[in-house]
């Protein structure tokens, strides 16, 4: 969340969200070929539906006309995480326990960035994963991105 008005975005969308039992998986502001999208990743157990989305595109999207937190144009998108769900909170890395994931450090870890394997939860402040057979222990302030994995 490098621009300082993604956490104001941030905190309106789950005002928003929380009103309709929705979760805010993400914002982020990403540049896109066609310019920058501030996107919105929302979810719920029994999966999210597009009158979900509306549901919070559009007082959001009345809330960033009134008081724009982002300076600059962007396209505001509001979506589902998709099968490939972002991991982004210690709190997703434990209730998907058991789901196959994919991990991206920031810096190596035993020679490492990327890990793919079986989550086991969290302990503390590190992230449990099952990997070719090994537990491996990752730091969680290290994690760049992960994301859960669907084989096809």
């Amino acid at each position: 969340m490098g621009e300082p008005g993604v956490a104001r975005v941030e905190e309106l969308a789950r005002s928003f969200a929380e009103h309709a039992g929705l979760e805010v998986v993400l914002v982020e502001l990403v540049r896109e070929p066609t310019g920058r999208v501030l996107r919105v990743l929302l979810d719920k157990p029994d999966g999210v539906t597009i009158d979900d989305c509306s549901t919070v595109a559009q007082p959001l999207s009345r809330a960033l006309d009134a008081e724009p937190p982002i300076a600059g144009s962007f396209t505001l998108e509001v979506s589902s995480p998709g099968i490939e769900r972002p991991l982004v909170k210690r709190v997703d890395f434990d209730r998907f326990a058991g789901q196959e994931a994919a991990v991206r450090l920031a810096k190596s870890h035993d020679g490492k960035k990327r890990f793919k394997g079986t989550l086991v939860g969290t302990d503390g402040d590190v992230v449990v994963m099952e990997v070719e057979g090994a537990q491996v222990r990752l730091p969680l302030a290290e994690i760049a991105k992960a994301h859960l994995v669907v084989e096809s």
